[in-house]
Formats: structure tokens, C-alpha cells, sequence
């Protein structure tokens, strides 16, 4: 790890230095704080050695300095003082300083509690990658998110698509409709179609749950039961020139409706509906 030590006099980080390099670490020294913190915003190391009284600048208000800048990564300041008073400690602290060495100090006390500080830059490193793997996946789960929140919203768009918009008016008839889902999707259908001229289909249908397979079941309904011109279906019988030979009856149609869609046993999924035929001659 690269350490920047700082102190204003030659000896003492010659000495510093000497104890570091034979831990395996690089060093940078400045001999005050001004020329600490140059070279601490050219190229920032993870950890800095000060002494606290030095020209220009000292230890508290590098650390200081050092603190207040919010695009560095985590630092790890160590202040090498004689001050060993609780309100020096606590001004040392209250500058952001994370460990102190007493003038004069053992070379295994400097190890030791350089080591300590490489476990909470160690500890800092974890967490934030950690961080940048949640933030990753958060935003994995933002598009994937988008992704469904968009289909979901093409198919609600289909589902409304089926809901019948020019419904027919007449002198004595007058059809309205309004269909909101409590959600994107809904098991809620309904339509109003003529059978022939006559004659108008008109259907409520409510199928359990919310959601997908609800929507699902809903537009099969919707297709069964909405009849193709010149084609016979479950609501009339057809002849070949392509007029209405035959009304279902409701009872009928239910009946056959019953027999296509059974209640599924696994999800215990059906439907209810109201269906009925006015004929438009007698109301």
C-alpha cells in the first residue's frame, strides 16, 4: 500500500519510512502539511502518517482538509504526537484522526497499528464493492422492472382494445360502457355485439383474481364468445348465405361456456357472468 507520511523533520520520517518500506509498503513523504496535502490531492493514498505540530500547516488541520474532501476514498489518518492528553486525543479525533502514535514509540507499535488500519481499509474496500454489487442489481432490477411495467402495459392497452367502443344507438336503444382494471391487468370483460338485426348480445363476465392468468382467461371468453361474421358460433347457428337461422339461448350459451371452461381443480380458477339477448323489436 502506498502511505504518505508527513513530518518536518528529516529523521523522523527517514525512520518512519525505513519501518514501512520493511512492511512491504511504498511511501510518499512531504515535509509539512501544505506540501502533504499537494501531494495527497495530485495522487491520494489510502493511508497518511502524520505529526502534529509542524509549520504552515499542521497534522489537525490536514486531517482536517483531508476529511472535507468528499471524492477521495476513505482514508485511514494516523497523528504521531507527545500530546497524550484526553482533550488533544479528543481533538484529534474531532478532526477525523483514526489512531494515534506517542513520541517516542516502539517500531512494532507503529506495525501493529498500521496493520489495524489496513483491516478497516480492507473492511471499507468490501462494503463498497459491496455497495457497487447492490447498486448493480438494483438497476438490473429497475430495467427488468421497466421491461414487465412496459409489457404489462401493451397488453392492458389489448385488453382495453377488446372493451367496445362504438356500441350502437338506436330510437328506443342507448348503450354505455366504462371498463378502469384495478390494476394493469384485470379478469374483468365485456361486450355488446348484434346478432343480427334484430337482435343484441350483451355480456358481463368476472373471472377470480387479478393479474395475468385472470387477463388471460378473460380475452379467451372475449373470443369465444364474440362471433365472426358468416360463421356459426356458441351464440347463433349460421346459414351458408350467412343469415341467423338460430338464437342461442343464455341458457345455452352458458351451458356450452361451462363445458369449455371448466373450474380449474390446481387454482381453483372460474368465472361468473351475466348474459342476456334483447331483441330490439320489443325491447
Amino acid at each position: 500500500m502506498r502511505i504518505l507520511i508527513v513530518d518536518d523533520d528529516l529523521l523522523m520520517r527517514q525512520f518512519l519510512a525505513s519501518i514501512l518500506e520493511g512492511q512491504g509498503h511504498e511511501v510518499v513523504q512531504a515535509e509539512d502539511g501544505v506540501d502533504a496535502w499537494e501531494k495527497f490531492q495530485a495522487d491520494p493514498t489510502r493511508m497518511v502518517i502524520t505529526d502534529w505540530k509542524m509549520p504552515r500547516m499542521d497534522g489537525i488541520d490536514l486531517c482536517r482538509k483531508i476529511r472535507e474532501d468528499s471524492d477521495a476514498r476513505y482514508t485511514y489518518l494516523i497523528i504521531v504526537t507527545s500530546n497524550n492528553e484526553r482533550d488533544d486525543v479528543s481533538e484529534g479525533l474531532g478532526a477525523g484522526a483514526d489512531d494515534f502514535v506517542t513520541k517516542p514509540f516502539d517500531p512494532t507499535e507503529l506495525r501493529w497499528r498500521v496493520n489495524s488500519g489496513l483491516r478497516v481499509l480492507n473492511l471499507e474496500d468490501a462494503l463498497e464493492e459491496r455497495i457497487i454489487e447492490v447498486r448493480r442489481t438494483a438497476a438490473k432490477l429497475e430495467q427488468a422492472n421497466e421491461q414487465i411495467r412496459e409489457e404489462l402495459e401493451a397488453a392492458a392497452d389489448i385488453q382495453r382494445s377488446l372493451v367496445p367502443k362504438d356500441v350502437g344507438q338506436s330510437d328506443c336503444i342507448h348503450f354505455a360502457c366504462r371498463f378502469q382494471a384495478s390494476d394493469f391487468l384485470g379478469g374483468d370483460g365485456m361486450n355488446i355485439f348484434a346478432i343480427d338485426e334484430n337482435h343484441v348480445a350483451v355480456y358481463v363476465a368476472d373471472v377470480c383474481g387479478h393479474g395475468i392468468k385472470p387477463a388471460l382467461l378473460a380475452v379467451s371468453i372475449h373470443r369465444v364468445l364474440t362471433p365472426v361474421a358468416g360463421q356459426n358460433s356458441i351464440v347463433a347457428d349460421v346459414q351458408p348465405d350467412g343469415t341467423v337461422s338460430r338464437i342461442a339461448s343464455p341458457t345455452e350459451v352458458l351451458e356450452r361456456l361451462n363445458q369449455q371452461f371448466p373450474m380449474d381443480l390446481n387454482t381453483c380458477q372460474y368465472f361468473t357472468m351475466l348474459y342476456g339477448v334483447l331483441d330490439t323489436r320489443n325491447g
